[in-house]
């Protein structure tokens, strides 16, 4: 997103407040993913910040999560982060070379 904004007049305030939040807030980081509403628990699941969740606490405090389930983890955020890469590198070589 930072690399296709020109003039950035408030974009990432906005972006922050009702992108990020809301993630932050379905991702089931600051209280229990299964009380969220069914459409914030889809949210949840689609959020990055869900997989790095579960996966941080089943390191931190011993979660339980079965061997599959932290397969599936980390191959999510492996996709999200080659995903967002090769469009970040697409879009910054772009305006740069503009």
């Amino acid at each position: 997103v930072a690399g296709k904004v020109v003039k950035e007049d408030f974009f990432f305030s906005i972006l922050g407040r009702f992108i990020i939040m809301p993630l932050f807030l379905f991702s089931g980081t600051f209280y229990p993913h299964s009380s969220a509403p069914p459409i914030g628990r889809v949210i949840g699941y689609l959020s990055p910040l869900w997989h790095a969740t579960e996966l941080s606490r089943w390191i931190a405090y011993g979660h339980h999560l079965t061997p599959s389930a932290i397969a599936f983890h980390l191959a999510y955020l492996s996709t999200m982060l080659g995903i967002g890469l090769g469009i970040s590198f697409k879009a910054f070589e772009r305006r740069l070379t503009s």
